[in-house]
């Protein structure tokens, strides 16, 4: 008897599953879908290929990406941008490229630092070469955009030459940073007695 009513139990659960509606099964992709997704996988990230070639200063490379549609201003790990790069690599041709293309002088990486920040506080070993800091401000880089502005840096490491630039380009001789920090005091900090003077002459002010 057991058996049984065990045996009209699984046909009556069977029977309800048969009954319960069932979706309409979706459509198979025509050819041309199936093209158009194969050609969505297989398409080159061109966005992607551009900060490797900047990343890797390759010029050909990102004249390559830009010349498919790449963005001269995409963004990659910790926003670096394909300028960025460039000019962390002391990269001119590269870096007038990406400009010619539409890159953003002032677009920051995450920490805030700009293109101009990083070509005046990391210069090329060549300090006094400053051919790319200048085609940045020549096409609109901000020397006072960043909080802790250029200049607090290059005071601190004590590049009498980048700072003499800065400040012929408009930057504040007594800007201040979030800890209060001034050109003048990083120079102090670090005892750099040439651009102490440099600062004081330009009219900086002891805090």
């Amino acid at each position: 008897m057991a058996r049984f009513v065990q045996e009209v139990a699984v046909a009556s659960v069977l029977l309800t599953a048969c009954q319960l509606p069932h979706e309409p099964s979706s459509p198979s992709p025509s050819p041309a879908q199936r093209s158009a997704q194969a050609s969505a996988l297989t398409r080159p990230n061109w966005n992607r290929r551009l900060l490797q070639a900047a990343e890797n200063s390759e010029y050909e490379a990102a004249l390559v990406a830009l010349k498919h549609g790449a963005s001269p201003n995409a963004r990659g790990f910790y926003k670096m941008s394909p300028l960025l790069w460039a000019v962390s690599k002391h990269n001119l041709p590269l870096v007038k490229l990406l400009l010619d293309y539409g890159a953003d002088p002032n677009q920051p990486k995450k920490d805030g630092a700009t293109p101009v920040f990083l070509a005046t506080v990391f210069p090329p070993p060549d300090v006094n070469e400053l051919s790319i800091a200048n085609l940045l401000v020549e096409r609109g880089a901000d020397v006072n955009r960043r909080g802790d502005t250029p200049l607090i840096w290059v005071g601190f490491y004590g590049h009498v030459p980048i700072a003499k630039f800065l400040l012929q380009h408009g930057a504040d001789v007594n800007a201040v940073d979030q800890f209060g920090q001034t050109p003048l005091n990083m120079a102090e900090r670090q005892h750099h007695e040439d651009m102490i003077s440099f600062l004081t002459n330009q009219g900086a002010i002891k805090r």
